[in-house]
This record gives C-alpha cells, sequence and structure tokens, in this order.
C-alpha cells in the first residue's frame, strides 16, 4: 500500500487474533498513520484513556462484556468505529447499536478507505 490516507491520524487496533491484528497494523503504518493496538478489552480501555485517536478498529469477540463496553467508551471519547467481525449482524446490533460494521475477511484496503474517510468528516457512528 503506497498511499497515506490516514497521515497524521492515529487508529487503535483491537483484535485478539494477533495475525489479524498484526496485519492490520502494518498495513495502516504503510497508509500513514500512527497504529497503537490492543488484544482485549482491558488494554483497549487502558490505551483509549490515555491517548489520543483518530480513530478505531474493534473486533467484536473480545468476550461477553468487553466489546460493548470498549465500543461505547470509545463512542463517549468522540472517536469513530469499526466493528471487523465475522459474528452475525444481529449479535453486533444488540450490543453495539448504530455500528458501523465491517464483515471479515475483508480487504484491508477497504478497511484503511473506510478509516480514512471516517477520520476526515469526523462521523462518530452511534453518537
Amino acid at each position: 500500500m503506497a498511499n497515506d490516507n490516514l497521515h497524521g491520524h492515529t487508529i487503535l487496533v483491537i483484535e485478539a487474533e494477533p495475525f489479524i491484528r498484526l496485519n492490520l497494523s502494518n498495513s495502516l503504518t504503510a497508509a500513514g498513520a500512527r497504529v497503537l493496538s490492543a488484544r482485549n478489552a482491558g488494554d483497549a480501555l487502558a490505551v483509549i484513556e490515555r491517548s489520543e485517536l483518530g480513530a478505531a478498529i474493534l473486533d467484536f469477540t473480545l468476550g461477553e462484556t468487553g466489546c460493548s463496553e470498549v465500543y461505547q467508551r470509545l463512542v463517549e471519547s468522540g472517536v469513530p468505529v469499526v466493528i471487523h467481525t465475522s459474528d452475525p449482524t444481529v449479535l453486533v446490533a444488540e450490543k453495539c447499536p448504530n455500528a458501523l460494521v465491517v464483515r471479515k475477511p475483508s480487504p484491508v484496503d477497504a478497511l484503511v478507505e473506510i478509516l480514512a474517510r471516517l477520520c476526515l468528516s469526523g462521523r462518530v457512528p452511534g453518537k
């Protein structure tokens, strides 16, 4: 990925699966983003508390309450969020109402483009 659509933006990647987290982080870095990552809800909440974020990608499978708590904290903080999941959309809607959902597997280029648009527009899905 040769573009820098995300130059100057800090993106939080919250993903339980290490290989997916690494792939997303590398691709976002190549697009110019400063990338922070978390593997679980506790790590994510700590990063949210201490960082100024441009957007976040949130893995829906962080545990029973983890995803909804992290999602809510991001929305309350004004951070645009993309839910990245292979779970049925109805389950996502129950825990993260009004969320912008991208189904796994998805092309990383598409995620980069979505995040770039969110960062530029300041749109916070769910708020």
